[in-house]
């Protein structure tokens, strides 16, 4: 019989021999095995027989080791991907073990006889997992996974007679570990272990393992004082793998004990602004600042923050001074970015002009930027479906072309639509044409406008002219809209019936006072033909709860609702509405896609007629935009509520928006 040892070595210079009592025996180099030469390893002490899984499972003190993972060629496909899998996590335990690194040990160990006896490999195999638990002092961990086998195989009495040694006597727990203080060769040995594996299971694709050896790695590091760059690399690995909960935390760390280092807190803060925490991350640059002034990366840091914050005001200078000390790719990429959301599309064009890729990377870079700057100054035609239904038996449907082209810093755009208002009485459709634009005032400031008719086919039949004036300015932690807008009313059938015009004026306000709080405002007053008022007044604070992904916000919101209104009979009479809701958010972006879902649950109080009514509401808001292709965007929002959650017939409405974008 031959022996699948000396397959997997063959044509290797490490001497492999059948032992006395049939077993496999290879005689390694030291730094192989981390022990003497002339002693000789028996690996897979229990084959019985020639098996591929023999290879899958050579323990990796021998064959693995020496062949360099030539000897899995015996396995292929899926096979070969989870033999990888149980030969890393066993190599891993070997590492671990032969440091005395018993705790890390014990955990490869576990996952690899978890794996073997889920791939179903030999059982023989799986026994020799096992014995290096036992040999580990982890008696639970290998009683439970002699259990395990013998569920699967009940008659396997190898398998019962090695659980009958552990069990009697036994506590089912590991021996305490011996109490000792690390040296500082060991520590030093321990760190540069963790770094390898850390590697290595990037190598195989096991993020959730790596995250965990470089998070280790990270901690041994700050505890070694390493030299700063080296504590960084290792947190750019884990930022790398997506962990950047475990880059932050090791950054704290860091700036927590060298408060003074630049680079760390620079780094810190460049991560906070990655994450949306743009306060947060220029006030801590703000301190690498106020010790050094023209410290560049912290400068870049700071602009990069205050752009991604919508603060272009502070972000241009800050980008215009590094340039006029040196021309670099990277700062007049940013720099033009930020021009193009303030809407100086001439400007940003010019500076377009002036980068000139040296990498495949600024390369795909600047391409994102052109597309993005042919999709602001380009022609853009739009298709809109709006449709709305309540448990009040009223339905409105509503489609919309519009074509928008540019003229400088400014867009044109003309629309024509039509929609259908119905209930259980009637039908009206109505028609609207109308031209608008949007002008950029200043870096910080925008206005748009239009003017358009409304054609109803009620009784009348007459056309209502429509109109409506907007600004927005975006400031430094701070975001604020101002409208008019006259327009028909087109809520129910009785409304259009009337021909109801309404005039409103909208304020809003959205303000950052601190790193994860949002506080907004935003009041409406209306008054319409019929001499109806109404007041509506929202306030909202929010608070960012978590910055990974998906992002999640926590808050609590006020509606107050009051009005004054004509009766059908005649009279006059008030009716006062408040909301009080618990908000709970979920955003994510990731590639092409973007969305978020808001949920609201709260109490409501509704008083007319000098009557208070109570009730209970739920209430949601998911939106969705998608890149289709280049040039071709889709989004899509998707609202309800229901009102009365606790009364035998409650009312509820739902609205679907959708819209498609073309670029060209």
């Amino acid at each position: 019989m031959v022996c699948f040892l000396q397959i997997a070595l063959f044509n290797r210079d490490y001497p492999v021999m059948r032992g006395p009592d049939g077993a496999c025996v290879a005689q390694l180099p030291e730094d192989k095995l981390g022990q003497g030469p002339d002693k000789p390893v028996t690996v897979c002490k229990h084959i019985k027989r020639p098996s591929a899984r023999c290879v899958v499972v050579l323990l990796y003190t021998a064959s693995v080791l020496a062949t360099g993972g030539d000897g899995w060629a015996a396995v292929s496909g899926a096979d070969a991907e989870r033999a990888g899998r149980i030969r890393l996590y066993v190599q891993m335990g070997e590492q671990y073990a032969v440091r005395h690194y018993d705790d890390e040990a014990i955990r490869a160990f576990r996952i690899a006889a978890d794996m073997m006896r889920e791939n179903g490999a030999d059982v023989d195999d799986q026994l020799a997992i096992i014995e290096r638990l036992a040999q580990l002092n982890d008696t639970a961990g290998a009683i439970e996974a002699l259990q395990s086998l013998l569920r699967i195989y009940p008659d396997q009495t190898d398998a019962r007679a090695r659980l009958a040694k552990l069990q009697p006597g036994s506590t089912s727990a590991r021996k305490p570990a011996e109490d000792r203080t690390p040296t500082g060769a060991e520590q030093r040995a321990r760190l540069d272990l963790f770094i390898k594996m850390g590697n290595d299971y990037s190598a195989h694709n096991l993020p959730a393992e790596a995250i965990q050896a470089f998070r280790a790695a990270a901690r041994l590091s700050l505890e070694q004082d390493l030299p700063m760059q080296d504590q960084l690399a290792l947190i750019e690995h884990l930022a790398t793998l997506q962990d950047v909960p475990g880059a932050m935390e090791a950054l704290r760390n860091v700036v927590a004990k060298y408060p003074d280092d630049a680079e760390a807190r620079t780094l810190h803060a460049k991560y906070l602004a990655s994450i949306g925490q743009s306060a947060a991350a220029i006030r801590e640059v703000d301190v690498v600042l106020s010790a050094n002034p023209s410290n560049k990366d912290a400068i870049l840091v700071k602009a990069n923050a205050a752009d991604w914050q919508g603060d272009q005001a502070t972000a241009l200078p800050l980008y215009e001074k590094l340039l006029d000390e040196q021309e670099d790719f990277d700062v007049r990429l940013a720099y033009t970015g930020a021009l193009l959301r303030t809407g100086n599309n001439e400007k940003a064009q010019k500076n377009l002009e002036q980068l000139i890729p040296s990498s495949d990377v600024q390369k795909r870079a600047l391409n994102d930027l052109e597309w993005y700057l042919r999709n602001k100054t380009a022609q853009n035609f739009q298709l809109r479906q709006e449709v709305y239904s309540d448990t009040g038996h009223t339905d409105i449907s509503k489609s919309i072309v519009s074509f928008e082209f540019p003229l400088r810093a400014s867009l044109l755009g003309f629309k024509l639509g039509q929609a259908h208002t119905s209930d259980q009485f009637q039908r009206i459709t109505s028609r609207e044409y109308g031209i608008d634009g949007n002008s950029r005032y200043s870096d910080t400031t925008s206005i748009s406008g239009g003017i358009g008719a409304v054609e109803l086919n009620t009784d009348q039949g007459d056309s209502v002219v429509s109109s409506y004036l907007e600004a927005r300015t975006r400031l430094p932690r701070l975001d604020t809209l101002v409208s008019l807008n006259r327009a028909p009313e087109t809520g129910s059938t009785s409304i259009l019936t009337n021909e109801t015009i309404t005039s409103k004026v909208r304020g809003v306000v959205v303000y950052n006072p601190l790193q994860r709080w949002t506080v907004d405002a935003d009041l409406t007053v209306a008054r319409d033909s019929a001499d109806d008022r109404y007041t509506r007044l929202i306030t909202a604070a929010r608070y960012l709860l978590y910055s990974g992904a998906p992002q999640v916000q926590v808050g609590l919101r006020r509606d107050m609702n009051g009005s004054r209104r004509h009766a059908w009979w005649g009279d006059i009479y008030s009716a006062d509405q408040v909301n009080h809701d618990l908000l709970l958010s979920l955003s994510m972006r990731k590639n092409r896609l973007d969305g978020g879902i808001e949920f609201s649950y709260g109490k409501q109080k509704y008083t007319a007629f000098g009557t208070d009514y109570y009730a209970d509401n739920a209430g949601w808001n998911a939106t969705l935009q998608y890149q289709w292709a280049n040039g071709l965007f889709v989004d899509a929002q998707w609202q309800g509520a229901i009102y009365g959650l606790d009364q035998d017939t409650p009312f509820s409405y739902r609205q679907l928006n959708l819209r498609a974008i073309s670029y060209f």
